[in-house]
């Protein structure tokens, strides 16, 4: 799931990836470069949330787990 700029960047809120067992929040994030060139996860800033709560790159990932790349966000 992405939000905000992430999402006009992959022109979709959410998608697929096929990982294999055992993977980490970070090798996930690789895959999800590989997937989307154009989301360029090693100079942007983000936030990681698994299942609705934060998590940190080293997190293993579940089949299943649901994982959301949150931009900074401003407002006023």
């Amino acid at each position: 799931m992405v939000f905000a700029k992430f999402k006009e960047i992959v022109n979709a809120g959410n998608f697929d990836l096929d990982l294999p067992v055992g993977v980490d929040v970070n090798q996930a994030i690789e895959e999800i470069c590989l997937k989307y060139p154009r989301l360029d996860l090693k100079v942007m800033k983000f936030l990681v949330a698994v299942n609705y709560d934060y998590a940190s790159g080293s997190k293993i990932l579940q089949k299943g787990d649901e994982i959301a790349l949150i931009p900074p966000v401003s407002g006023g």
